[in-house]
């Protein structure tokens, strides 16, 4: 009996002590401490695509996100954030903001314009004009825009309004008709002195097109090829 007192008095003794002074690092019992988490001091976005088009979407997978903390470390953040603005991209300078923790930050995504035509761009060189006022010159349609980069894409893209598509028109079965061509800018229809008015004793003249459902009353937005048909 004695002993058992002489125990439960030492460990309360213990229990005491580890409670006023703090458990040692051998005792069984661990004391923990909640971490303290330092505030976001700032936040920093690039996007991780090389290459944006009208059209296209800016969502958390094609951007990076680093917090800054106010005790100077720094952390990629994957969620939490949110993007709004220019989500959606127009043909040139796009802004959207990210906000994370209270903080704000901007990202600026320059898109070029969708080709038309299944055609993603022209290729070639072109030599772009700076205007008075530091503006870069479209030298196919004129259009001024803020950056070299964007009159280029302009100049090379396919829905450039200037851009001009060839239209040839040729007779399969030859005889004295020769095939001629023309030039029309995109999304102009042609005119009716651009088609031939061939003859044929006894036939009449209609067209087949080497592109499907386009024909001669249609907007122009590739090159195309109408070949005689005689019926």
């Amino acid at each position: 009996m004695k002993n058992m007192l002489k125990k439960m008095l030492g460990t309360t003794f213990a229990l005491l002590l580890c409670f006023t002074t703090g458990c040692s690092s051998d005792s069984e019992d661990v004391a923990f401490s909640a971490p303290v988490v330092a505030p976001v001091d700032s936040i920093s976005a690039v996007t991780t695509v090389s290459s944006w088009t009208e059209g296209d979407v800016v969502t958390e997978s094609s951007i990076t996100v680093t917090a800054k903390y106010a005790n100077g470390t720094t952390k990629a953040i994957t969620a939490g954030y949110t993007l709004s603005g220019d989500t959606t991209l127009k043909t040139g300078t796009n802004t959207i903001t990210v906000t994370y923790s209270g903080k704000t930050t901007t990202l600026t995504i320059t898109a070029k314009a969708k080709a038309s035509g299944g055609e993603e761009e022209k290729t070639g060189t072109v030599s772009i004009e700076v205007t008075v006022d530091g503006r870069y010159k479209c030298p196919v349609c004129g259009t001024e825009y803020d950056t070299k980069t964007e009159a280029e894409n302009c100049a090379h893209a396919a829905g450039c309004p200037a851009w001009e598509y060839t239209v040839t028109f040729k007779d399969a079965e030859g005889g004295t008709n020769t095939s001629v061509t023309k030039k029309v800018k995109n999304g102009n229809t042609l005119a009716q002195s651009d088609i031939p008015s061939w003859t044929k004793d006894g036939y009449e003249l209609s067209w087949s097109s080497s592109e499907a459902g386009v024909t001669t009353a249609s907007k122009i937005t590739k090159d195309v090829t109408f070949t005689a048909v005689w019926t």
